[in-house]
């Protein structure tokens, strides 16, 4: 608590030097003593210092992404605040986090993550820092078990990814949108592709991306129906990408991307098989992936 006096046209500034350590980056009893060297350094350098580095970092980022717009004063200063929002919310350090759909300062989901980090994020962050969206990659596959024991508690094969998550297990508790906006499942493939197409980096398909993708085909196959008398297969009881329409049966896009994931899946297989057995030898041992699955995938998807 302070207390001031100010005469009249007096003004006062404070300033406060925070720090910040959490357990999840050192043992417990290390955060008090770790947190008060940092702090002390902090205020021996002081705010001004502090600010200045702050706005260096900031000059360094806009120098990589901002994007400028002549002639329309709103439409720059639209896309600015767009761009602060998703760096301030994601830097790509860190293979545990992702971009919760409303940043810091929105008014609700508190850091989940949804699928709108593959389908609206990560052309942003793949045009100025790449190699953070092989982080975010990373925290697809980190949440690969979740995934699989999600799809054996729905009674589906290979992985089902939760709608929204804090920490990889699913997060929803409205059943519809949990167990029908499995689109995602698809998305997560469609980012393994886009990295993949524009960077040239192969190494993550070759690694964690085919298995990932073995596992979402699994699903995908399992969760198309046979309809013996249209003979093709249907995708019943989805909500589709506009999240208002319930329980529809063989929604567009849903369908479009549940065959694009099947075809990339058989396509990216044959790929590493040719580029690097050793690779697709190690990713048929950990998923167990049989060569007739590949023909069932080939089916559904044609079908």
């Amino acid at each position: 608590r302070f207390e001031v006096q100010l005469a009249p046209g007096e003004s006062l500034q404070l300033e406060k030097i925070v720090s910040v350590v959490t357990s999840r980056d050192m043992e417990r009893d290390q955060l008090q003593a770790r947190g008060a060297e940092i702090l002390k350094q902090a205020a021996s350098d002081g705010a001004k210092q502090l600010r200045m580095r702050h706005s260096a970092a900031w000059c360094a980022r806009w120098e990589k992404c901002d994007v400028e717009i002549e002639g329309d004063p709103a439409a720059q200063q639209g896309i600015r605040y767009c761009s602060f929002q998703l760096l301030s919310t994601y830097r790509g350090q860190d293979s545990f986090l992702n971009i919760g759909p409303k940043g810091y300062s929105g008014e609700c989901y508190n850091g989940r993550t949804f699928w709108d980090t593959e389908s609206y994020c990560l052309p942003f962050y793949l045009f100025n820092n790449p190699d953070s969206v092989k982080k975010l990659l990373e925290y697809r596959y980190n949440g690969l078990e979740a995934a699989r024991a999600q799809a054996e508690e729905f009674g589906y094969c290979g992985a089902i990814f939760p709608w929204t998550t804090l920490d990889g297990t699913e997060d929803c508790s409205d059943w519809e949108y949990r167990m029908g906006e499995t689109h995602i499942n698809a998305i997560i493939g469609y980012a393994i592709f886009v990295y993949t197409h524009v960077t040239g980096d192969r190494s993550y398909l070759h690694t964690h991306g085919l298995e990932l993708l073995i596992e979402l085909a699994r699903f995908w196959s399992s969760r198309a129906e046979f309809i013996p008398f249209r003979n093709g297969y249907a995708i019943n009881r989805v909500m589709g990408p506009n999240e208002f329409a319930q329980g529809v049966n063989n929604d567009w896009y849903t369908n479009y991307m549940a065959r694009w994931l099947l075809e990339y899946t058989l396509q990216a297989l044959g790929e590493v098989g040719i580029e690097s057995h050793d690779h697709l030898s190690e990713a048929v041992r950990r998923t167990g992936f049989r060569p007739e699955e590949g023909d069932h995938w080939r089916e559904v998807a044609e079908k």
